[in-house]
C-alpha cells in the first residue's frame, strides 16, 4: 500500500501584485524612453530644419545680390556698347565730311593751280565745263568756267556762245544757242581780269541724243570768237 506524500509550500499573497507593479514601471519607463527619444529627435529635426532654412535664406540672398550685382554690370556694359557705337558713327560721319571737305579742296587747289599756271597757254583760257540734270525731262545746267593768265593783267570783256551736236530722228543735227531755251546765258555780257564761272540751263528737244558741246567766247570790241573749245557731252544719252 502507498504512502501519500504531503508538500508543505508557503503562502505569498503579494507576489502577483509585485510582478504587475515591476510590469508597470518597466511600460512606464519604455514610454518614458520612447517620448524621451521622440523629443529629442523632434528637436534634431527641428533644428536641422531651421539651420537649413537659415542657410537656403542666405543663399537666396547672395543669389539675389550677385544677380543685382550682374544686371547692373550688364546695363554699365549696354550702356558702353551704346556710346561706342555713337562714337564709332560720328566718327564714320565726320570721315565721310572730312573726305568730302578734303575733295572740294583738291578741286578748288587745282582751280586755283589752273588760274596761276598757264601751261605755255597765254590769255584767255576755258578751265572747265559740266553738265548736271536739272531734275525736269530735258533740262540741264552747266557751269562754265573762264580764267585768264594773271600776268596779263587786263580786263576781258566778252560774251558766250554754245552749240550743241548730235542725232534725231536718226539724223545728225546741231542745235545752236537760241535752240537751247531761256536762260542760257548765251549772249549774255560778261567782264572778268583772273576768272569768271557762268552758269546757266540748257533745254534739248525731245528726242535729241546730244553727242558733243562747242564753247565759244566771242570778244565784245571784235566779236570775234576768241576761244572755243569742244567737249564731249558729258552724261549718258536717255
Amino acid at each position: 500500500m502507498a504512502k501519500g506524500r504531503f508538500v508543505v509550500s508557503r503562502h505569498r499573497p503579494w507576489r502577483p501584485l509585485l510582478v504587475t507593479i515591476a510590469g508597470l514601471m518597466l511600460l512606464a519607463g519604455a514610454v518614458y524612453l520612447a517620448y524621451a527619444y521622440g523629443q529629442v529627435t523632434l528637436r534634431v529635426r527641428s533644428q536641422a530644419a531651421l539651420l537649413s532654412a537659415s542657410e537656403l535664406e542666405s543663399q537666396r540672398e547672395r543669389l539675389t545680390e550677385e544677380n543685382r550685382a550682374l544686371r547692373e554690370r550688364v546695363a554699365i556694359l549696354e550702356r558702353a556698347e551704346q556710346v561706342n557705337q555713337k562714337a564709332y558713327s560720328d566718327v564714320d560721319t565726320y570721315l565721310v565730311e572730312l573726305q568730302e571737305e578734303i575733295f572740294a579742296l583738291k578741286e578748288e587747289v587745282a582751280f586755283y593751280r589752273g588760274i596761276v599756271s598757264s601751261n605755255g597757254e597765254q590769255g584767255l583760257k576755258i578751265q572747265s565745263f559740266k553738265v548736271h540734270r536739272d531734275g525736269e525731262e530735258g533740262g540741264f545746267r552747266f557751269e562754265l568756267v573762264l580764267t585768264q593768265d594773271m600776268k596779263s593783267g587786263t580786263l576781258f570783256a566778252g560774251t558766250l556762245d554754245m552749240s550743241i551736236a548730235g542725232e534725231q530722228g536718226g539724223r545728225a543735227k546741231r542745235l545752236l544757242s537760241a535752240e537751247l531755251g531761256e536762260g542760257t546765258g548765251v549772249g549774255k555780257e560778261f567782264q572778268f581780269k583772273y576768272f569768271q564761272m557762268i552758269e546757266g540751263r540748257l533745254t534739248l528737244p525731245d528726242g535729241f541724243a546730244p553727242r558733243t558741246v562747242s564753247v565759244g567766247i566771242r570778244s565784245k570790241e571784235g566779236a570775234e570768237v576768241v576761244i572755243e573749245k569742244t567737249f564731249d557731252w558729258p552724261l549718258p544719252v536717255g
